[in-house]
């Protein structure tokens, strides 16, 4: 039987958004899960609405069945939680979809920028004064940093003027005040750090690959990056320069 948490159970937390656990996942990368906990000593939780979006529906599919049950494997191990909504949480989530998705107004009308995957992690984590939120979605996440560029952003992908409601931004801002929010690329280099991926990276693969080290990390940036983590190329060498490989070739 899959393991259901409450509020009360709760001391130190990561709450995980869908877009998060499909970039792991799609990369393969869940079993990195285990070691992670272990070291932050604390609970990795899934709202309910993300089980039904990461496990529920997938499992009915064809395409993203194997994704799936690589969650649930983790869930059935322990590494990742279940947080069951109730009546304090659904509240949260409601006056925080309200927020967010009454800030930017296009020809009268208000745009939906926020779902409920992204709205609950974030309710859960505020709720539980969690460590942090990890959500790769890049229009969640830009709300939550910088939510006049995100306007500046839909501007150029809606070809039209973008209003703000500033009480829903004033709202919105002050539930998310202090929340701090993390990418799956994050844990990936503290994975690297680690040493969790040196079982990619053995000795006398330089006949193959020219620094494996550099190639593992670069590698798994990359297959984050193309497969939901919002993450730029210039972050990416960044990264790369400050785990000391300062001859990055492209």
């Amino acid at each position: 039987m899959v393991k259901k948490i409450k509020i009360k159970q709760i001391d130190k937390s990561i709450v995980f958004d869908t877009s998060s656990i499909i970039s792991l996942a799609s990369n393969s990368l869940l079993w990195v899960m285990d070691e992670l906990k272990k070291k932050f000593k604390g609970h990795f939780l899934i709202p309910s609405a993300v089980k039904r979006e990461v496990i529920d529906a997938p499992l009915q599919s064809k395409k993203f069945k194997l994704e799936a049950m690589q969650v649930l494997s983790e869930v059935v191990k322990g590494n990742i939680e279940i947080f069951d909504h109730d009546n304090e949480v659904q509240k949260e989530i409601n006056e925080l979809s309200i927020a967010a998705n009454t800030i930017f107004i296009a020809r009268g009308n208000f745009i939906k920028v926020a779902h409920s995957g992204e709205l609950s992690a974030i309710a859960i984590a505020r709720l539980l004064g969690s460590d942090a939120v990890v959500i790769d979605e890049r229009t969640t996440r830009v709300l939550i940093e910088e939510p006049q560029k995100l306007a500046d952003l839909l501007e150029a992908k809606l070809h039209t003027p973008i209003s703000i409601n500033k009480e829903s931004l004033r709202v919105f801002r002050a539930k998310v005040d202090g929340l701090t929010v993390l990418r799956s690329c994050e844990l990936g280099v503290i994975a690297y750090e680690m040493g969790l991926f040196d079982r990619y990276a053995l000795s006398g693969e330089e006949k193959y690959v020219e620094n494996p080290k550099l190639t593992v990390l670069d590698g798994v940036l990359w297959g984050l990056r193309l497969r939901g983590c919002s993450i730029s190329t210039e972050e990416i060498d960044a990264i790369l320069k400050l785990e000391g490989f300062t001859e990055i070739k492209r």
